[in-house]
């Protein structure tokens, strides 16, 4: 689905492929799919799960989990509805702003939140928190600078 515009409703379920030019505003958003998103994220509840290329200008809200999907083939199976779609599985963005951030396979300029957890596969060149980071040990995890402020 294809919006040209802004979207705003109070709870969002993507389970394919999304696109919005606009910024998109919810309590709750869950995805198991792919998204482009040209502005703001902001929702109260992300739950992103990533099965293909994911991204949006700034993600904002409370609760964010950005998990990538399970390779059960479903990449694969989403992929084969739309010929040349790339089965990239990050989510990458400017800015992530919430209270508690779970990451994984994702790519972003800055970070920042009161308890950030950063797992496998992501890119972020700061993080800022407040209270609480965490970050996996896995060598696929790139950061450039983490403070607390």
């Amino acid at each position: 689905m294809d919006i040209d515009g802004n979207v705003e409703a109070a709870c969002i379920q993507n389970h394919g492929m999304l696109g919005v030019t606009g910024e998109v505003c919810s309590e709750k958003f869950n995805s198991s799919g792919g998204f482009e998103i040209g502005g703001l994220l902001n929702a109260d509840r992300t739950q992103i799960v990533i099965y293909g290329p994911c991204s949006a200008k700034e993600l904002g809200g409370e609760d964010i989990d950005i998990r990538v999907g399970s390779s059960s083939g479903l990449r694969e199976f989403i992929g084969s509805f739309f010929s040349g779609w790339p089965l990239k599985t990050s989510f990458t963005t400017d800015i992530i702003e919430g209270d508690h951030i779970y990451l994984e396979n994702t790519v972003a300029k800055v970070v920042r939140g009161h308890d950030v957890e950063i797992g496998r596969g992501c890119k972020i060149d700061v993080v800022e928190y407040k209270n609480t980071f965490q970050k996996d040990d896995d060598p696929t995890i790139k950061i450039n600078e983490s403070k607390k402020i």
